[in-house]
C-alpha cells in the first residue's frame, strides 16, 4: 500500500506541474511578435558588434517561456508553431506590458541606430553645416597639376574629420603641422619643432624634381595646421575636399590680400566708403582710415600732385614738415619700401610724374606708391 502522505504530496506536485504548463501557454506571444523580436535582436547584436564597448547595450532580447529560434523551427517541422490565435486569449493587462515593452526596446534600437549612422554614414560636420558652398570664380583651379608631389584625394575631409572624432586629443592637445618651407629656413627649423610636430617631413625637404611633379603623397588625416608660404595652394588642392577641412586650420586663404595687402586695404575702404556716400552716419572712412591716394589710380593721382603743390600745404610744411608716409603697394615686409614724404621726395615724386601730368602713364601698381596721410 501507498502511504497517505505520499499520495498527497504527488497530488501537490501535479497541481504545480499543472499550472505553469498553463501558465506558460498563456504568457508565450504570438509566432509574429516572435519573429520581430528575434529580428530585433540580431540587429541590436550586429550593432553592438561594430560599436563595441563604447556604447552600452540598451536593447538586449531575453527571450519568454516557449520561445523557439525561427530558424531552428523551420528545419525541425516535428515540432509544432504556437498559434497566432492563442496570443488572442492573453489577458487585456498582459498584452498592454507586453506592447510596453516592445515599444521601449524599439525606442532603445532605434536612438542606438542613430548613433551608429552619425559615425558611419555621414559626415557629422557636413550635417552640421560646416562645409559651405564655395562661390563660382572665387578660385582658378589647376587641380590637374601636381604640386609638390601631393596626391588630391576627394574623400579626404570625410577621412580626416572621422580620424579626429576618434582621435579627439589630436585636435584639442596636439599639433602636426604640414608645411612647405625648406628644412634650413627658421619656421621649419625652429619653430615648428617648439610649437608641434611636422605632419609630412617628407614635404620639401625629401622631394626630387621627379617625385615633386608625381602624385606620390597623400596628405595624412592627423594634419592639423597648414603653414604654407603661398597665398595660392588653393589653386591645386580643392578646399572642403582635398585639405582645408572644418577640423584643420591654415594660415591662407582665397580673398585674404584684401585685409593684408596695404593697396588691397585702401581699395576696400573706398569702395565701401562709396556705397555709403549718401548715408555718413553708417560709414565715415575719415574716422576709420587716414587719408590716402593711390598713384595708380589717375583720378587720385591728379589730386595728389594738386595738394602737394597747393599755397596751403606748402604753408602747412612749416608747422609739420612731414605729413604724409609713401607706402610700396605689396611685395615688400619688414617695413621695407615705406618712406617719409619729406622734401627730397616730394621734388623727387613731381619730377618723375611732372608735376602730375604722367597720372595714368604708369599702370603698374608696383611703379606706382601709395600715398598715406
Amino acid at each position: 500500500m501507498i502511504p497517505v502522505g505520499r499520495i498527497f504530496l504527488l497530488f501537490i506536485l501535479s497541481y504545480v506541474v499543472i499550472f505553469l504548463t498553463v501558465y506558460s501557454f498563456r504568457s508565450t506571444p504570438s509566432s509574429s511578435s516572435i519573429d520581430e523580436l528575434y529580428s530585433e535582436s540580431k540587429t541590436s547584436a550586429v550593432t553592438n558588434e561594430f560599436l563595441g564597448e563604447k556604447l552600452p547595450d540598451v536593447s538586449v532580447f531575453i527571450p519568454p517561456p516557449g520561445y523557439e529560434d525561427p530558424e531552428k523551427r523551420s528545419q525541425n517541422q516535428d515540432i509544432p508553431e504556437l498559434s497566432s490565435t492563442k496570443s488572442d486569449e492573453l489577458t487585456v493587462d498582459h498584452k498592454t506590458a507586453f506592447e510596453k515593452e516592445r515599444k521601449q526596446a524599439m525606442k532603445n534600437l532605434g536612438r542606438k541606430s542613430h548613433i551608429l549612422n552619425q559615425i558611419t554614414s555621414p559626415n557629422p560636420f557636413r550635417l552640421l553645416g560646416a562645409y559651405p558652398e564655395i562661390p563660382q570664380g572665387l578660385v582658378k583651379p589647376k587641380y590637374d597639376v601636381v604640386h609638390f608631389g601631393l596626391k588630391n584625394e576627394d574623400d579626404y575631409c570625410d577621412r580626416a574629420d572621422r580620424y579626429n572624432l576618434l582621435h579627439q586629443d589630436n585636435m584639442f592637445q596636439k599639433k602636426y603641422i604640414f608645411t612647405d618651407y625648406l628644412p634650413w629656413m627658421i619656421v621649419s627649423d625652429r619653430i615648428i619643432p617648439q610649437v608641434g610636430e611636422f605632419a609630412m617631413p617628407q614635404i620639401p625637404g625629401k622631394l626630387t624634381r621627379a617625385t615633386y611633379h608625381t602624385p606620390t603623397y597623400p596628405f595624412e588625416p592627423k594634419i592639423t595646421n597648414y603653414y604654407v608660404t603661398t597665398d595660392g595652394f588653393w589653386r591645386y588642392h580643392e578646399m572642403f575636399k582635398h585639405y582645408m577641412c572644418p577640423t584643420q586650420m591654415f594660415n591662407h586663404i582665397p580673398g585674404h590680400r584684401s585685409v593684408v595687402r596695404k593697396d588691397e586695404v585702401l581699395k576696400s575702404v573706398a569702395r565701401y566708403a562709396v556705397f555709403n556716400k549718401d548715408r555718413p552716419q553708417c560709414f565715415n572712412s575719415s574716422m576709420i582710415f587716414p587719408q590716402a591716394f593711390r598713384l595708380h589710380f589717375t583720378g587720385e593721382c591728379k589730386s595728389f600732385f594738386k595738394l602737394i603743390n597747393s599755397k596751403t600745404y606748402n604753408k602747412s610744411l612749416e608747422a609739420e614738415p612731414v605729413q604724409y608716409l609713401i607706402k610700396i603697394g605689396y611685395g615688400v615686409h619688414k617695413s621695407q619700401g615705406v618712406f617719409l614724404l619729406d622734401e627730397e621726395q616730394t621734388t623727387n615724386l613731381n619730377h618723375d610724374y611732372d608735376f602730375g601730368k604722367r597720372c595714368g602713364e604708369m599702370k603698374k601698381i608696383d611703379d606706382c606708391p601709395k600715398i598715406h596721410h
